[in-house]
């Protein structure tokens, strides 16, 4: 058992009040009467885009769904069940989809860019400003999607959604009495309606907390558009926007705007008559910005298409396969039966099963490109393409090639690589391992020791200081591993490991690693598995040494399917699965020089998605999304999405879960807090300092079912809390489209958050190349 030097400061679940000029954007918020009903900018678009998936599978139905309930449906997981009936199906793609057009939308409350740029937020009537801003960021998502970059449309789109939504919040559409959107936002070259003149006033006076009637008739009865003054902001050319005497407010105990003439506000944030003075027709601005949110989505099934936007709201269920492909003439042979490898994958799947294929080439000197298709035909057609060159030297482009995989692929998606050489681009491997901490997806390398014509396959030896140590630190990394097989059969053998390892429904029940010697290793099955892998691979062996033990102490691993059956790995798929506490005992034969590998996998429509935030002490208060790691002296706030306990009945007890922290090599807990709800959430925070942290971590959960059986979850991504962050913001915002390897200048901020020079602030011009 390791023993960690460890101090970790647990404080209670944080519900904050998110401060800021718009719908709240996005996190819990503080659990009171006044907020309870409270609709932010992140629930308005979860709703839209269920409705909007909904609207997809009933165009897609299958022939026997042809009722319309999926129109009420308030869950992914019903709307799931509706479309696909009893089969088990994961709710996380879409998880995750919906996260990150929340981190988009967040960032114009919470980055230096938006925060005060009123243009952004339909403030300070700008209202022409904000329109062009619109049409611009539109035609950005589109483009974005037909390049398939689908993360950077997301979060692109969060942006988008956060200004379009704020119309209906900010200017005074509803009071007007408009019962209904405004089908020319976003539009190009449409006008939003006649506005209210720069020099006329708008508001009355208001020196209570509701300003029901501020706006002033002839305003109202003329039907001209106003919007609301927030202190301290600014246009797009950076220069600070003056109220005026007699303009309207944002209004709100955090605008200091509204202290001064026009008193008052007209903001309808949230239902808070404090936050917001036009409190009382929050639900009305919520609901115009929802179906306005909706058209939206609809159209980008017009252009750039439901392909695309399928991905893009994550519902796509056939999981992805990539692969990472050494094609130097000694992997002539191992290309031959990854083909065939294909060929029996595309055979248990149709095209209408939604799986994304993605190829990386890599060779020497050059590398890729990608090929992406969700066609299972044409991807083995692509590999039986690819001849085999060059080569002549030991080394590869295997980073260069693992790095554009990282970049292509959806989060969580497992890489499988194939090589028989060593890396000879180091220089990009922490690029490779800083997209693995962003992207979750764990690394497997198949490396080809001898039958491909390696001369020496002794040299590639593993370990801290072997010339392997570069594949071996992203396989631990990851949550990965190295399999290396030794014979053509065992290549062979091993490739069907690919196979069960892309369910997009996988999950981690517990994860070990250079456990040394025999060992007995236990897990727990709960009611939402419905199926189990067991993964063991040894150093140098572990021949058939491996026992499997059900909840009554029978072994199963004679009668388990033997998925992969070599030396030194092994596959087993569990035939009949009890709920309860199980075993995995190895026994190593007395060899000194034993280092076994283990990870239990199962199949589970219950699963969990991490990340980390920072609390930001700006005007517009709340917390932010950290890109991975945590620094070590910022108090940082962890985030725990329950993906799976929506739906029509929830597996969790709600007063048993635990946010834990796993060692490096899953040996020992480094810490737990307790997550105690009366009602089962989605979502939980909780502060943490990791400031005394010296090692990578784990974050799993630990609950109970409502059998009282224990249910385990862990995010195989390793986490290191950094010494220092380097941020950058532009200062001044700006809306532009560069190409891949095209350079702009740009005036940005450069400010570095921990334990390293925490203070410093620089202001300069830079060129950007992507």
């Amino acid at each position: 058992m390791e023993t960690v030097a460890f101090i970790y400061n647990l404080f209670t679940v944080l519900y904050i009040v998110k401060m800021t000029v718009a719908f709240m954007p996005n996190f819990s918020v503080e659990k009171s009467n006044d907020l309870r009903d409270a609709r932010t900018h992140a629930n308005i678009t979860k709703e839209a885009a269920l409705q909007t998936l909904a609207e997809y599978l009933f165009d897609h139905r299958q022939a026997t769904k042809a009722d319309d309930s999926a129109q009420s449906v308030s869950s992914a997981s019903e709307l799931y069940k509706w479309h696909f009936g009893d089969q088990n199906v994961t709710t996380k793609m879409f998880t995750v989809a919906m996260l990150q057009i929340e981190d988009g939308s967040a960032s114009m409350d919470l980055s230096n860019a938006f925060k005060d740029l009123s243009s952004a937020h339909f403030d300070s009537e700008r209202i022409s400003e904000s329109q062009n801003r619109l049409v611009a960021e539109r035609i950005k998502v589109a483009l974005l999607l037909m390049n398939g970059d689908i993360e950077g449309a997301r979060m692109a789109a969060g942006g988008f959604l956060h200004s379009l939504q704020d119309f209906y919040s900010h200017s005074n559409w509803v009071e007007i009495g408009h019962q209904s959107q405004n089908l020319n936002l976003g539009e190009s070259e449409r006008s939003l309606g006649n506005t209210a003149h720069p020099s006329a006033q708008t508001c009355a006076n208001c020196d209570s907390e509701s300003c029901n009637g501020n706006i002033l008739s002839n305003i109202q009865d003329a039907r001209l558009l106003t919007s609301g003054y927030v202190a301290g902001q600014k246009d797009s050319n950076g220069n600070l926007v003056t109220k005026r005497v007699g303009k309207c407010s944002h209004g709100g105990v955090m605008d200091s705007s509204a202290t001064k003439s026009a008193t008052g506000g007209i903001n309808k944030d949230t239902p808070n008559a404090k936050l917001s003075p036009h409190h009382y027709l929050h639900q009305t601005a919520a609901d115009l910005a929802k179906a306005a949110t909706i058209s939206y989505l609809r159209k980008l099934r017009q252009c750039p298409g439901d392909v695309a936007v399928r991905e893009f709201l994550g519902a796509s269920q056939g999981g992805s396969l990539c692969m990472v492909l050494d094609t130097t003439v000694s992997m002539a042979d191992v290309i031959v039966e990854i083909e065939n490898a294909v060929s029996r994958i595309a055979e248990t799947r149709n095209n209408s099963d939604w799986m994304k294929y993605i190829l990386v080439p890599f060779n020497d000197p050059g590398y890729g490109p990608v090929y992406t298709t969700y066609n299972s035909t044409a991807y083995a057609e692509k590999l039986r393409s690819i001849h085999a060159k060059g080569g002549g030297d030991t080394d590869e482009q295997s980073m260069n090639g693992l790095r554009l995989a990282l970049h292509a692929i959806p989060h969580g998606t497992p890489i499988f690589v194939f090589t028989d050489a060593l890396s000879k681009d180091s220089e990009v491997a922490s690029d490779v391992h800083a997209l693995i901490a962003h992207k979750n997806s764990p690394v497997y390398f198949i490396l080809n020791d001898q039958f491909g014509g390696n001369p020496n396959p002794s040299k590639y030896q593993s370990g801290e200081n072997g010339p392997l140590h570069s594949y071996d630190t992203i396989a631990l990394h990851s949550g990965g591993q190295i399999m290396r097989p030794k014979t053509k059969t065992e290549f062979t053998d091993s490739i069907n490991i690919i196979a069960h390892l892309i369910s997009p429904d996988l999950v981690t029940l517990m994860i070990r690693y250079n456990h040394p010697g025999s060992g007995t290793f236990d897990f727990s099955v709960d009611k939402t598995i419905y199926a189990v892998f067991v993964l063991v691979v040894c150093s140098p062996q572990v021949k058939d040494n491996v026992q499997i033990l059900d909840p009554t102490g029978i072994n199963v691993a004679p009668s388990a399917d033997h998925v992969v059956s070599t030396t030194s790995i092994k596959l087993f798929k569990l035939n009949s699965i009890s709920r309860g506490w199980w075993k995995v005992f190895i026994d190593c034969d007395g060899s000194p020089e034993c280092s076994c590998n283990v990870h239990v996998l199962a199949r589970s429509t219950l699963d969990i998605v991490t990340s980390f935030a920072r609390e930001m002490n700006v005007l517009h208060r709340g917390l932010k999304k950290v890109p991975a790691r945590p620094t070590k002296d910022n108090m940082s706030y962890v985030r725990l999405h329950v993906v799976g306990a929506d739906g029509f009945q929830s597996p969790l007890q709600s007063n048993q879960i635990l946010a834990s922290g796993y060692s490096s090599k899953g040996s020992a807990t480094l810490f737990s807090h307790a997550l105690n709800e009366l009602v089962p959430k989605e979502e939980y925070y909780f502060s943490a300092n990791f400031q005394n942290i010296s090692q990578g971590f784990r974050i799993g959960m630990e609950a109970k079912d409502t059998d009282g059986q224990q249910i385990d979850r862990i995010v195989t991504q390793l986490i290191f809390p950094v010494e220092s962050e380097i941020l950058l913001d532009y200062s001044t915002p700006r809306t532009w489209q560069m190409p891949t390897g095209g350079t702009d200048r740009v005036t940005v901020k450069v400010s570095n958050l921990g334990t390293l020079g925490a203070d410093m602030t620089l202001l300069r011009q830079i060129r950007v190349a992507l």
